[in-house]
């Protein structure tokens, strides 16, 4: 439990590093065209706090993801549900971004002070990101539960079978795995006398 908890905390976290880089790589464009150069390691680092955030927040969605799967018969029900939910993750993710650690102005290059209008700002610009992100996870999630759904399906049928299998040859009446019809046997010396 505790070596797939840690594999599953591992590959999160390296999708969320890549993803980071590649944006980090995308400030590092946006400073270059707007004369404003910076090391690419400055602009990777500013990037990756962004996303280990949602790194962090990712075992929380799964978890709700899990509880509150798809149905055929609930689906808008659950379709709200999650939309609740991934503003509550919008919400969650811009309250410990603006509470841990500066926000800086990419234009200006300056840190921006910790208020009402910055928090309200950054819910306005990251709001599509942020259901993108919560969308992909639930999908995800939901691929891989039904994945595990089928597999077990699978193993469930394949012990049925062999255990179907191995049970038929015992069967009373069975020789072979086919219903025995019977051997002709040669009456006793008692029946031929009760003929005569």
């Amino acid at each position: 439990m505790f070596r797939q908890r840690a594999r599953q905390s591992g590959i999160i976290l390296a999708v969320w590093t890549a993803l980071g880089v590649f944006y980090g790589w995308e400030v590092y464009l946006f400073k270059l065209h707007a004369h404003q150069p910076l090391p690419l390691h400055v602009g990777i680092l500013r990037a990756l706090p962004d996303y280990w955030l949602y790194a962090a927040l990712t075992p929380l969605v799964l978890g709700f993801s899990a509880r509150c799967r798809f149905q055929r018969k609930q689906w808008a029900a659950r379709a709200g549900i999650h939309l609740l939910a991934a503003l509550a993750f919008l919400t969650l993710w811009t309250t410990l971004k603006v509470a841990f650690y500066p926000v800086e102005d990419l234009i200006m290059g300056d840190a921006s002070p910790r208020t009402w209008y910055l928090f309200r700002t950054l819910m306005v610009d990251n709001a599509n990101d942020a259901l993108w992100f919560y969308g992909t996870i639930v999908a995800v999630s939901e691929l891989l539960h039904y994945q595990r759904k089928t597999r077990e399906r699978e193993m469930r049928a394949a012990r049925l079978e062999s255990q179907l299998a191995r049970a038929q040859p015992d069967a009373p009446g069975c020789r072979g795995g086919r219903p025995d019809r019977g051997t002709p046997q040669r009456p006793s010396a008692y029946e031929f006398r009760e003929w005569e």
